[in-house]
């Protein structure tokens, strides 16, 4: 297309910004290919732009030519070339940044022009088969060269990953000529990879001593790609010029040890090594001598992407495990990689992670993308693919799996697991310690030294058979028991009608007993124990018989708790009629009450122990029982009516025994039939209501329903508030975890001496206790068939944690260093962390990308989910 022909259209132009006719050649995914020039423009010159040609009515105003000079990093020590160019780091495409086509690119020049330094191009790279991607940051590298006058001068050179170590020589060799003005050919140049165990001031101090062993390696020009050779950003290399002879050599690789005491690696294991790294691994690294750490010091954010809090979460977690910081920094790790075990991913997840510990605890930046890590990651544990929402508790499980399986030297070996009983203890001790050794034999790793713990397990079955074990674990999954105290309101009913109700409280737990419940009140009202029966307020103020003694109460319900002297009685329900309503029964306005029947009472002799209960009241409504009566007999508007309440005939949908209807009403007569006869025609499933005219006055009746608080009640409110805030202990949950049970239908186990799987009793142990100790919070618990979260606050000690009450092992006290925070529902929620940095020895908390000083006193939450313990050094 030539120039004069050149569209210049806007719309035509945000088309091809948006990928529709660009010209860019693509492969089979629609990816540009390898090489695929784009530029870059400024996001806050583009939106000028866009919201002009955009607007429907747009009101014109002059366009500035393309200024791209404010996404530039302009350093005097960077040596580029040609158009080359540095963008600062931190930058985000779609937000600081736009790449667009060349023929998008071309068009806006034509039509606004640019001014000077502001062509900025970047090409696409391939990743693997038909992936690419575009190259927008180069990896910087530090070069040391003698100049002619013999001076050390180091330079910030840049180079794709995806050059060759040919390509490196070449681009060196334009360098000297272009800004040095040295004419430098192939022959006469070596390039050195400085040995990272130096930092820059102690490699220029050897350059300036008499030192001719150069402590590093030759890149020899190859086609070798650099992403091979395990460089990362600055890392130091050495360009040495040849004027006659060279000036150094090679150290000897015998000189040269490493922390197991074996020579270095041959550069065929060192490649293979740096594989799996991509530009990360160093070669001999060891903490105390390398680069310094920066004022960061593992202060770094992990930048969420999408939905992976869980993993943020939980890797912040281990990012503050010391040992394994330092054994990652050290370099101890590279020994150790197993390339050959089928249960690992051949060292890939361990060299990501390390890649993690190196940027967090090595770099200036606040926050670092783990995108490699997650694909190597969901390459192992494929149920993490994707971007859904998961459990940190899972995610770190499968992680410490894979990442002790990369580093696992043992072989694959079978060895028993079940031993006879045993009741020697130094036997039992021999016994643990041979099954220890057999997990080691398949199981060798760091992980395994520092993070492996051992349970006993006992079951018996119910012939008394006992079956022991011994078993590994990693991680100790802890119920939170549902026993924790809770405030259980009661209302005491005392046996006179007219007595004042009192609101009792006290203390329980959900194994809390009705009998608990007897005993408490007895004490606290001065009553009788064997006068006191229990009951559950159902509807109102109905209640539905009385408890068991052995029945367990909770916080949950309201109690209410009944002074009965003798079995022959009867419940006396209150209510009064709502008016223009043909339903006999009304709205409760009193609490049940008891009112005795003897067994040779008539139907009216119940008419008169009622009225006689009521006459007590204040401002009874009549002056005598025959006046009460007459009103009856007479059919007139009565104060107060007594009618049978049978429940079980209207539920059943059967004929009421008295009318001979389905009715859950029918008025008590006012005959000489014995009350009996009617108790039981209902088999005593019989209660009495009374009903009060919807023209009674509240005065007539109120003082059935008054009541009083007793001082107990405020006590066990103000302790019920403080064992809220302080929840159930961490003491507490190992105790259940540990507590023996009977093994369900579910999970029955085989008794080899019975030969069939039984419903044993099972009781778990901590036997051995690792380095670090973790604890899992079972806060999801299934319901059925859904899933609900356990909130209450599980208090734990941050300092000082002793477990020498749960394993007679135990070698000292533990301090808590890291927790996993989830907040929200099962399904639905974020997870966030708390780490101590050993650095700053302070704790801080990690959400994704964001990083905050806490008090320690903010540790403990209701939201703590995984905990992570270290065993105090002394």
């Amino acid at each position: 297309m030539s120039e004069s022909s050149f569209p210049t259209d806007p719309k035509s132009i945000l088309q091809w910004i948006e990928g529709i006719d660009d010209d860019i050649q693509r492969n089979s995914l629609s990816n540009p290919i390898p090489g695929t020039k784009f530029y870059i423009i400024s996001t806050q010159w583009l939106s000028k732009w866009l919201s002009q040609i955009k607007n429907p009515n747009p009101e014109p105003f002059p366009i500035d030519p393309i200024d791209n000079t404010d996404l530039l990093d302009i350093n005097s020590n960077f040596w580029l070339i040609e158009n080359e160019k540095v963008l600062k780091k931190g930058l985000i495409c779609k937000i600081d940044y736009e790449l667009i086509s060349k023929k998008a690119w071309d068009a806006f020049v034509k039509l606004y022009k640019c001014t000077e330094n502001s062509e900025i191009i970047k090409e696409t790279i391939l990743l693997k088969e038909d992936d690419t991607v575009v190259e927008v940051y180069s990896l910087p590298l530090k070069i040391y060269f003698i100049s002619l006058e013999g001076k050390v001068q180091s330079k910030i050179f840049f180079v794709s990953y995806h050059m060759s170590v040919k390509d490196i020589y070449c681009k060196i060799k334009k360098l000297f000529d272009v800004c040095e003005n040295i004419i430098v050919t192939e022959e006469n140049l070596r390039v050195w990879q400085v040995d990272p165990i130096l930092d820059n001031e102690e490699f220029e101090s050897f350059l300036g001593s008499d030192n001719r062993e150069m402590v590093g390696k030759i890149l020899k020009p190859s086609l070798k790609r650099i992403d091979t050779c395990g460089l990362a950003d600055y890392d130091m290399v050495f360009a040495e010029v040849r004027y006659g002879i060279w000036t150094y050599k090679e150290k000897n690789c015998n000189e040269e040890t490493r922390s197991n005491g074996q020579g270095v690696l041959s550069s065929e294991d060192i490649n293979a090594r740096l594989k799996y790294d991509q530009n990360t691994i160093r070669i001999g690294e060891k903490v105390e001598n390398y680069t310094k750490p920066k004022e960061k010091n593992g202060l770094v954010g992990l930048r969420n992407l999408g939905n992976t809090c869980y993993m943020n979460s939980g890797l912040q977690c281990l990012l503050n495990t010391v040992p394994l910081i330092k054994y990652i920094l050290k370099g101890n790790y590279l020994n150790d990689i197993n390339r050959k075990n089928s249960l690992g991913t051949q060292g890939n997840l361990i060299s990501e992670f390390a890649y993690i510990i190196r940027k967090v605890w090595y770099e200036t930046y606040p926050s670092f993308v783990p995108s490699r890590f997650k694909s190597a990651f969901s390459s192992f544990a494929k149920q993490f693919s994707g971007f859904s929402q998961h459990d940190s508790q899972e995610f770190l499980s499968f992680l410490l799996d894979g990442l002790h399986e990369d580093l696992n030297q043992a072989r694959p070996c079978i060895i028993p697991q079940t031993l006879p009983i045993i009741t020697n203890q130094m036997t039992l001790q021999d016994n643990a310690d041979m099954l220890w050794k057999a997990h080691n034999s398949r199981n060798s790793s760091f992980f395994v030294d520092t993070m492996h713990g051992q349970f006993k397990s006992t079951i018996v079955c119910p012939n008394n058979h006992v079956s022991l074990t011994f078993d590994p674990f990693l991680m100790i999954s802890l119920p939170i028991p549902n026993y924790e105290t809770c405030y259980i309101k009661v209302l005491f009913i005392p046996k006179g009608f007219y007595d004042i109700i009192y609101e009792c409280g006290m203390i329980g737990n959900l194994r809390t007993t009705v009998r608990d419940v007897k005993e408490y009140i007895g004490k606290v009202m001065n009553v009788d124990v064997g006068n006191l029966k229990v009951a559950v307020g159902l509807i109102e103020f109905i209640i539905d018989g009385f408890l068991c003694d052995d029945e367990v109460v909770n916080g949950s319900k309201k109690y209410l708790i009944y002074e009965v002297v003798g079995e022959n009685y009867v419940f006396l329900q209150q209510r009064k009629k709502k008016p223009y309503s043909s339903m006999l029964s009304g709205e409760a306005v009193g609490y049940t009450r008891v009112v005795y029947v003897e067994p040779e009472m008539t139907c009216l002799q119940v008419h008169r122990a009622v009225y006689e209960t009521v006459a007590k009241i204040k401002a009874a409504p009549y002056s005598s029982f025959d006046q009460y009566l007459s009103f009856l007999n007479k059919d007139k508007p009565s104060t107060y009516s007594l009618n049978f309440i049978n429940t079980q005939f209207i539920k059943d949908q059967k004929q009421c025994p008295f009318c001979r209807t389905i009715n859950y009403h029918c008025p008590i007569p006012t005959t000489d039939e014995l009350f009996s006869l009617y108790t039981q025609r209902t088999q005593n499933n019989i209660n009495i209501e009374m009903l009060w005219n919807h023209l009674t006055e509240d005065r007539f009746y109120k003082t059935l329903y008054t009541i009083e608080k007793h001082n107990c009640a405020f006590e066990a409110e103000k302790l019920g508030e403080q064992y809220r805030k302080n929840g159930v202990s961490l003491e507490s949950c190992i105790g259940e975890f540990c507590k023996e049970e009977r093994l369900d239908v579910k999970n029955k186990t085989f008794c080899k001496d019975c030969k069939e799987h039984v419903q044993g009793m099972k009781k778990m142990e901590i036997w051995r206790l690792p380095q670090i100790l973790i604890f899992h919070l079972k806060r999801f618990k299934q319901i059925e068939s859904y899933k609900i979260k356990d909130k209450k606050l599980v208090a734990f000690p941050v300092k000082d944690l002793d477990l020498r009450r749960f394993c007679n092992n135990a070698k000292g006290f533990y301090d808590l260093y890291a927790v996993s925070n989830h907040y929200g529902e099962k399904d639905f929620g974020h997870y966030t962390s708390y780490a101590f940095n050993y650095k700053k020895e302070m704790w801080y908390e990690f959400d994704d990308e964001d990083v905050k000083k806490i008090n320690e006193n903010r540790v403990v939450t209701s939201e703590a989910y995984v905990l992570f313990y270290k065993l105090k050094d002394n």
